[in-house]
C-alpha cells in the first residue's frame, strides 16, 4: 500500500526491492523511454536498475579519484602496551611487568561531515554537465576521507515540500566504495530512470505531469532533511557544486 509522499531508503537493496515489488498505477512510463544519450546514459530502466545493484565506474571522475582506494577512515590504530599483543618487548618481560606486549588499539575517529547529494535538474541540463557536478562531489568526498573525516553520504530528492525521496549510501563507519556510488552520483538515469520510477510508483499520490519541479530549492531541502532523517547539520551538494541559504 502506498502511504506516504516522503520516502527513506536505507539502502539501495531496500530501494531496488521496493521498486521490484511495485506495480503498475497507469501514471507515466517515462522511466523506461527511449531518450538522446546526452539526455540519459542508458537505454532503459532495466539497464539502469543493472548499474545501480552491480555498480558503474565512469572514465569521466579522473585518474586521481580511480587510484583513491580508501584505507578505513572510520578507525584509526594506536599502538599501546597491553598483557598481550603481537609483540613482546623483551626487558619489560625480563623485568616481570605485566603490559609487555604491543598491540594496536582501534580509535574512532570523531570527525563526521554528512553530506546531501540532490540528484535534482532542470530538463535542459545534460548528461556531461550532471557528470562534471558529481565529479567536484567525489573529489570532496575523496579528499575528506583522506583526512579522516567520516563521511555520511544520502541521494535527496525533493519536490515543491510535498514529494522527497532520500537514498542512503554510506554511513560514516563505512570506507568509500566508489562503484557502489558513482551511478546514483554520477548518472543522468538515476534521476531520470530510478527517481521517475520512485514517482510513478511508490509515491501516494502523482506527482504530475512533469515529475516536479527541476529548480532547487535550498528551503524545501532544509526542511524535508530536518523532519524525515532528522539530521541538524549537513552539506547540501547538487551538479552547480555546494549550495547554501
Amino acid at each position: 500500500m502506498l502511504n506516504s509522499n516522503n520516502l527513506i531508503f536505507n539502502s539501495i537493496a531496500e530501494l531496488v526491492e521496493k521498486l521490484d515489488n511495485s506495480t503498475d498505477l497507469g501514471r507515466d512510463d517515462s522511466s523506461d523511454d527511449r531518450r538522446s544519450s546526452s539526455w540519459c546514459d542508458t537505454d532503459s530502466y532495466e539497464e539502469a536498475r543493472m548499474y545501480l545493484t552491480q555498480g558503474r565506474l565512469y572514465d569521466d571522475l579522473g585518474a586521481d579519484i580511480e587510484r583513491y582506494r580508501t584505507k578505513g577512515t572510520a578507525t584509526k590504530r594506536t599502538p599501546e602496551m597491553s598483557v598481550q599483543g603481537h609483540t613482546v618487548v623483551v626487558p619489560l618481560y625480563l623485568q616481570g611487568i605485566p603490559n609487555n606486549m604491543i598491540t594496536n588499539k582501534r580509535k574512532l575517529n570523531n570527525k563526521i561531515i554528512t553530506i546531501i547529494y540532490s540528484p535534482q535538474a532542470p530538463h535542459y541540463v545534460d548528461n556531461d554537465d550532471l557528470i562534471k557536478g558529481a565529479t567536484k562531489l567525489f573529489k570532496n568526498i575523496v579528499s575528506l576521507e583522506s583526512e579522516g573525516y567520516r563521511v555520511n553520504l544520502y541521494v535527496v530528492e525533493v519536490n515543491d515540500s510535498r514529494f522527497g525521496y532520500a537514498l542512503k549510501l554510506k554511513t560514516d563507519r563505512e570506507t568509500l566504495n566508489i562503484k557502489k556510488m558513482c551511478f546514483p552520483l554520477v548518472s543522468s538515469s538515476f534521476l531520470r530512470r530510478i527517481g521517475f520510477r520512485i514517482k510513478e510508483r511508490l509515491y501516494k499520490d502523482w506527482i504530475g505531469g512533469g515529475y516536479g519541479c527541476g529548480v532547487f530549492d535550498y528551503n524545501d531541502y532544509d526542511n524535508f532533511i530536518k523532519k524525515n532523517l532528522k539530521i541538524r547539520n549537513y552539506e547540501i551538494w547538487n551538479y552547480k557544486g555546494k549550495q547554501s541559504k
